[in-house]
């Protein structure tokens, strides 16, 4: 009898200590989750500038050059200034074609530096992987072809492949997050001004890249009605009036008769929100779900 009082007592005692160290609330019939948490997006740390306010990048500790068939000889000058400061060159990396790899130099004062010579078609995942792995990198300087490209997708390219869910693990990975702090995109067109428009709205489709994966990799205890009903406010919250949310609760889905979604949410743990979210542009149809 002590020997069985003294293991319940045990196994009472390890439930308690998991539940204290749990990552994340749980749920139980009484209490569910009531919201999920987001994954911190990467756009805050991504800047345009133009080539011509660009005079020294030995201060990056990654630069990075897109390079693709028709332009690898457009660097000369970005080659030239790189060359000043490293050995080998990197006019000698492009002629040896060592792509998708990260070079490394030592510059004249004995620091080490590297480069990285991607191809554009693999961009995204080839940074991404790279900004992971390469723990000490806190700064990255992405010198963009002057025929790369929509800068929008190159952009959304690269901060979608920066995701990372840490969501719901014990202890944080660190080889899977980047530790990049800037992320600097060096515009090398001399053709109009800076695309700084495409840039932000790269920032805003990445931001629901990000989302849409929180959601889709959210486990079910935590991904309840309750916490995505939750998320739907708090996107149109956070949408600046673009967004119209508006939460139906289970007495609203009856009064419209709405059986058969009512019949299949009888097999949940919690109650329903039936979630209707609308977008209204600025200017028209100020009126049209209120």
């Amino acid at each position: 009898m002590m020997n069985r009082t003294f293991v319940l007592l045990l196994l009472l005692t390890c439930c308690l200590l998991m539940n204290q160290a749990s990552c994340f609330h749980s749920w139980t019939f009484e209490h569910a989750c009531s919201s999920m948490s987001w994954t911190p997006t990467e756009s805050q740390k991504v800047s345009l500038v133009s080539s011509d306010n660009v005079e020294d990048l030995s201060g990056f500790d990654l630069v990075v050059v897109i390079v693709n068939d028709t332009n690898a000889t457009s660097f000369e000058d970005f080659a030239t200034l790189l060359d000043g400061q490293c050995e080998p060159t990197l006019n000698q990396a492009l002629e040896q074609n060592e792509t998708n790899k990260v070079l490394r130099f030592t510059n004249d004062n004995g620091q080490l530096k590297k480069v990285a010579i991607l191809e554009r078609k693999k961009l995204g995942s080839t940074l991404g992987g790279i900004l992971k792995s390469e723990t000490h990198v806190e700064s990255c300087a992405v010198i963009l072809p002057v025929d790369g490209g929509d800068i929008q997708d190159v952009t959304t390219d690269l901060l979608s492949h920066l995701y990372s869910d840490q969501r719901y693990k014990s202890s944080r990975d660190d080889k899977g997050v980047s530790k990049c702090k800037e992320l600097v995109l060096v515009w090398t067109s001399s053709n109009g001004n800076l695309p700084l428009e495409q840039v932000e709205r790269a920032k805003s489709v990445a931001d629901g890249v990000f989302l849409t994966k929180d959601i889709v990799n959210a486990p079910h205890n935590v991904l309840n009605s309750f916490a995505l009903a939750e998320s739907a406010q708090r996107l149109a919250k956070e949408s600046g009036g673009l967004l119209y949310c508006k939460i139906l609760e289970a007495k609203d889905c009856e009064k419209r008769g709405m059986g058969a979604y009512l019949g299949v949410a009888r097999g949940s743990e919690t109650y329903p929100k039936f979630i209707h979210l609308a977008y209204k542009p600025k200017g028209r149809h100020k009126n049209l779900y209120e």
